[in-house]
Parts: C-alpha cells; sequence; structure tokens
C-alpha cells in the first residue's frame, strides 16, 4: 500500500515538473532565476 503511494506520488511529481517546463518554455523564461532565457 505505502509503496503504490509512493509510486503515484513520483508519477504526480513528474507531471508537475513537465508542466512546469512547459510553462516556462511557453513563457520563455527561466524560473530560478526569473531571467528571459530568450
Amino acid at each position: 500500500m505505502a509503496d503504490t503511494l509512493r509510486a503515484d506520488q513520483l508519477i504526480e511529481g513528474n507531471e508537475l515538473l513537465a508542466n512546469i517546463s512547459l510553462v516556462r518554455d511557453l513563457m520563455g523564461m527561466d524560473f530560478s532565476t526569473g531571467v528571459e532565457s530568450r
């Protein structure tokens, strides 16, 4: 049970990172520095 929850959280985390990367690409910004990358 705990392993299943952990796996679900990892998948959700990966999807969240992918969404952040997508938004960052769309905005053309680097959120880590707040400076435009293009």
